[in-house]
């Protein structure tokens, strides 16, 4: 007993006081735990959320590289993107300081409006924007970068009711002369006997694709409305980005050129160049 308070009185409320002080000493150690969580996994934003909303259609995904970037949107405001590609980081960063709008698998269905064209320019391929498409000898590269051209939304129609290339080739050649096509495409091992062919059908204006840059001008010198793709040597990407463009390139109209004239003159579409 010590100054009226028994000793046992003393350990009940020393035990009492021990075990608040170790009931707050829990509470708090859950309440740090719980804010470290939190600060460790911060909620997403809105960028991450749209991109895990929208998953891809292949496990299988492909970084879009900043050139690569620049190669596929040319000297436009927008680019496709399929639903399994992403841009990198530098990618990202291109596109949002050169304003471009990255669209994710949106398919091309309505027709674009008829181009007013001023004298001395090309009509563009405005009444359709299918292309014609002969596929000889593919192999799983091929048939991944067309799956991968449906899905961005170009619109291709097969030409194979003949077991012969050369035959489809020339029904598909015959389609585009008419008008019934935006242009064709010929994907083969090696392209070189495709040009061949295509270059002695009046009306057809082969171009090989060996390079993006190279369908471009093929379009802008001698408006090329058949592209040869030679796919032994190429890759998955140099394969879509080629029949991409040369798509986008047959629905915009385009300054005519001495070359294209001269080739209309030889083909017996235009009048001499002398008059």
């Amino acid at each position: 007993m010590t100054d009226g308070v028994s000793d046992k009185l003393i350990e009940e409320i020393v035990r009492r006081v021990s075990a608040a002080l170790g009931r707050d000493d829990a509470t708090a150690s859950a309440e740090s735990t719980a804010e470290r969580q939190a600060n460790a996994a911060p909620a997403p934003v809105a960028a991450n959320v749209a991109e895990a909303t929208q998953a891809p259609t292949s496990t299988s995904r492909v970084w879009v590289t900043a050139e690569m970037l620049s190669e596929r949107v040319g000297g436009g405001k927008s680019v496709s993107l399929a639903a399994n590609e992403r841009l990198t980081p530098a990618a990202r960063d291109a596109a949002s300081a050169g304003g471009i709008e990255v669209v994710r698998g949106q398919p091309i269905s309505q027709p674009a409006p008829a181009t007013a064209l001023t004298p001395g320019q090309v009509r563009p391929a405005v009444l359709t924007r299918t292309l014609g498409l002969v596929v000889n000898r593919p192999d799983a590269k091929v048939e991944a970068a067309l799956a991968s051209l449906a899905r961005a939304g170009v619109a291709t129609a097969g030409f194979g009711d003949s077991s012969c290339w050369m035959v489809n080739t020339r029904s598909m050649c015959e389609a585009i002369v008419a008008g019934e096509l935006a242009g064709g495409t010929i994907i083969d091992r090696y392209a070189a006997a495709g040009v061949v062919l295509a270059g002695k059908i009046k009306g057809i204006r082969p171009v090989q694709g060996v390079s993006t840059a190279a369908v471009l001008a093929g379009l802008r010198q001698f408006d090329a409305n058949l592209l040869l793709v030679g796919h032994a040597g190429l890759s998955l990407y140099e394969i879509r980005s080629m029949i991409e463009r040369f798509a986008a390139g047959r629905r915009l109209g385009r300054d005519r050129t001495d070359l294209l004239d001269l080739v209309d003159e030889l083909d017996g579409l235009s009048k001499p160049l002398s008059g």
